[in-house]
């Protein structure tokens, strides 16, 4: 009975250790579905996960395109004002430039040279949006449009003042495309560097624009440049040697400085022998083409020796 008391006990435990099938299925079908639920979970996080991705890109796309809906439409209505302003100024009356015009013809001979001067480009088309100079040389230039200097606008409105001033029958033999561009001043004007600058237009690219579109009428006047307001410091050279030297017909230049520092300013207008220098070197470094001295001022009040220093200075 010992015996087999033991063996009962033996044998019960050997069967208690042993699992049988169906747990065993049972257990491994657990692990199955944990398995398959973890995975289920992931793939829905991955989902949810995509799902965000795209919304987030959906919702960038709409944004940038809003966005670029609103800047065209604010480009257009900025054209649409600059086309208002530009129809204006060609509406302009020239009554009185023509009366003044025809005069000087009659009196002098139809041989007197006129030449037409920019003192600045329209306000829509400045940086500053003013004709008047800014603080700067960045505010008193062109303006830019996606990233670029709008040169050819700035043509396309010398063409257009050429053709409204011919419709009153004044014909300049010679154009100057901007009037001293060197100079920045609270009056109308407008900087052209000799070469386009990161944040200035330059005058070489803003001549060429002009040159191509004043080309399109009959009998187009010729160019002189650059007009800056002095020649000391081989300034006019240096205008002159950046730009395309075929579209002008004579280098025009200002007597407001000589590079003789000491009489400059209101003095220099008694002292016409500082000047001789400077003429002299220009007059060397740019002799293909004639030199035109385009404007000179006492900067004060006359008084009656003026025309003697005029003529000294001649």
């Amino acid at each position: 009975m010992e015996n087999n008391e033991n063996t009962e006990i033996k044998t019960t435990s050997a069967d208690s250790a042993k699992e049988s099938p169906e747990t065993k299925t049972t257990a491994i079908g657990s692990k199955v579905v944990s398995s398959v639920e973890k995975a289920s979970s992931a793939k829905t996080g991955n989902t949810l996960m995509y799902k965000i991705i795209i919304i987030c890109l959906l919702c960038y796309v709409g944004y940038m395109h809003f966005d670029a809906y609103n800047k065209a439409k604010a480009v257009k209505a900025a054209e649409q004002a600059a086309s208002a302003e530009a129809k204006q100024k060609d509406d302009a009356d020239f009554t009185i430039e023509a009366e003044i015009f025809h005069k000087a013809k009659e009196l002098c001979g139809q041989d007197l040279p006129v030449v037409m001067c920019s003192w600045s480009a329209p306000a829509y088309l400045k940086a500053n949006g003013k004709e008047e100079g800014g603080r700067t040389d960045e505010e008193s230039t062109l303006k830019k449009e996606y990233g670029r200097f709008v040169y050819e606008k700035f043509g396309q409105w010398w063409r257009r003042s050429l053709e409204r001033y011919r419709e009153v029958g004044i014909y300049p033999e010679y154009i100057s495309i901007q009037n001293e561009p060197d100079c920045k001043a609270d009056y109308s004007t407008m900087i052209l560097t000799p070469t386009e600058q990161k944040n200035v237009a330059g005058y070489g690219k803003a001549l060429d624009a002009v040159a191509n579109e004043i080309n399109k009428l009959d009998n187009p006047p010729k160019i002189i440049g650059a007009d800056n307001i002095g020649i000391g410091w081989n300034q006019t050279q240096n205008y002159i040697k950046a730009l395309n030297k075929n579209l002008l017909s004579g280098y025009g230049f200002h007597y407001y400085h000589s590079g003789y520092p000491y009489n400059d300013g209101d003095g220099r207008y008694y002292h016409p022998e500082d000047f001789k220098e400077s003429m002299a070197q220009m007059a060397k470094d740019l002799n293909d083409k004639p030199l035109w001295m385009t404007e000179n001022s006492q900067l004060r009040d006359r008084v009656p020796n003026d025309a003697i220093y005029t003529a000294h200075f001649i």
